[in-house]
């Protein structure tokens, strides 16, 4: 198939062009930035105006979108929430509905467990209510809600999946264990006024690409929305120990509790990306930590 993945740059959109590539089938790498040792056949675009988002699809006769593009996390523009909302939601809704102008397939929108906000439910379902705290969460919400009108609406094969905590080679933004690995190589200590007694619910890049893959290809999507998730909580201090245990010569001091201003984000339930796609993630936090430094390693940082 004939597929485009935006934000092909990025920590997700890159390897998910590769690994598409390597199944076999045609796809288009879309982003405003192309880097030096981009794929063939990138396209250059910020899909900001809608007619130009319409001719692009046609001319590209595509079948199928991934759209992992825009600002990738809370930490990006945190004060610039026009940004954001350009970026995030404007032309997000031009893609969607040049695709549904366009005839498009599956369309398949990458949204964010931050979407959530605090959470309550243990694991937490899709169905939970959607609470942002900050513009970049709200972003993801707001086209949440745009992906279930469109689906139900107008019948579009669209479905949103919410990554959570996703870490690994290739993340550019702000990510506690980059902080960890990259301080450790650096020989700069970790000093955090918390961390003891907390944890997050992390997902190896490897597995959400997997699961971001198997959301678009397999099927049927029996509901709008997917948790695409890692399978436990992660205490902080596992994540130090990790770190110290493949960067010998770490020094990671934690304070007690959860990072100020931090949401109450419980484990995301997976069972519906098992039950619809076959999603299980495989990559261990044991395992993701060590290929992820060794990875560092091998470059001279993160």
């Amino acid at each position: 198939m004939r597929i485009v993945v935006t934000g092909a740059a990025g920590m997700i959109g890159r390897p998910l062009t590769r690994r598409l590539r390597e199944a076999g089938h045609d796809v288009v790498p879309l982003d405003p930035f192309r880097p030096d040792d981009a794929e063939d056949g990138w396209v250059r675009d910020d899909l900001a105006d809608l007619d130009a988002t319409v001719h692009l699809l046609e001319r590209l006769r595509v079948e199928r979108i991934v759209h992992a593009g825009g600002i990738s996390g809370p930490m990006v523009a945190p004060e610039d929430p026009y940004r954001v909302f350009l970026t995030n939601v404007v032309a997000s809704m031009n893609l969607l509905e040049a695709a549904r102008r366009g005839g498009v397939g599956r369309f398949v929108y990458c949204s964010s467990g931050a979407a959530y906000g605090d959470t309550e439910d243990d694991p937490v379902p899709e169905t939970a209510p959607l609470r942002p705290v900050e513009m970049y969460g709200g972003s993801k919400a707001m086209m949440d809600t745009a992906v279930a009108v469109y689906r139900a609406r107008y019948g579009i094969d669209v479905i949103s999946v919410r990554p959570s905590h996703v870490y690994g080679p290739g993340r550019r933004t702000d990510c506690l264990i980059r902080a960890m690995i990259g301080d450790a190589l650096a020989g700069r200590p970790t000093v955090l006024g918390w961390g003891r007694g907390y944890a997050r619910p992390y997902c190896h890049v490897d597995d959400s690409v997997e699961g971001i893959m198997a959301a678009l290809l397999r099927g049927p999507a029996r509901q709008a929305h997917y948790n695409i998730a890692g399978d436990q909580m992660v205490a902080i201090e596992r994540i130090a120990a990790l770190v110290r245990e493949n960067l010998p010569g770490a020094t990671i001091t934690l304070g007690q509790g959860a990072p100020p201003g931090a949401t109450r984000r419980n484990l995301p339930s997976i069972a519906a990306a098992t039950r619809d796609f076959g999603y299980r993630p495989k990559v261990d936090i044991g395992a993701g930590i060590a290929a992820y430094a060794a990875w560092a390693k091998a470059r001279g940082g993160v």
